[in-house]
């Protein structure tokens, strides 16, 4: 399924698996789209950390389970 997410272009991959399919350009660009001049961003160095990685996280797995719904992408204990 990741191999998918990495080779396949957006529309080729939703079409092959549904609106819920993200390739690696949809995370890359969200990622990036959150940088600041003052090199804080959303995801890093600021309170949407864990709230933002949870979304980001989610949205990755459901990308996953588009290609194959047997998969699960646990998130990781901040703790």
């Amino acid at each position: 399924a990741l191999t998918q997410i990495h080779s396949l272009g957006l529309e080729e991959g939703q079409a092959k698996y549904g609106t819920k399919f993200a390739n690696q350009e949809v995370f890359l660009v969200k990622h990036l789209a959150q940088d600041t001049l003052t090199q804080c961003n959303f995801f890093h160095g600021c309170a949407g950390f864990l709230t933002g990685h949870a979304g980001f996280q989610l949205q990755f797995e459901q990308s996953l389970q588009a290609i194959d719904p047997s998969i699960a992408a646990p998130y990781w204990d901040p703790s």
